[in-house]
């Protein structure tokens, strides 16, 4: 199925624990690669506006990874 890349797409970021996070598309680099932002989960990462936001550059899709840095589209967890 061919999917519409747009930025501000919402897809599912897994870090390199393999943690998932909700994620925003802030730049498409072809079908399988994007930069995103998110959401941080480390309570360290709080400061006064709340928690921070972290950016990752050039991640590629599930199936070109092996184990984490990697993104999926929402249903497909």
């Amino acid at each position: 199925m061919e999917r519409e890349l747009k930025v501000g797409q919402t897809i599912t970021f897994f870090d390199e624990f393999r943690v998932p996070h909700d994620a925003l598309v802030t730049a498409w680099w072809g079908p399988t690669c994007c930069n995103l932002i998110y959401v941080s989960k480390d309570p360290k990462k709080d400061d006064t506006w709340g928690n921070q936001i972290e950016r990752q550059s050039s991640v590629i899709h599930k199936s070109a990874q092996a184990f984490g840095n990697f993104w999926c589209w929402t249903d497909e967890l």
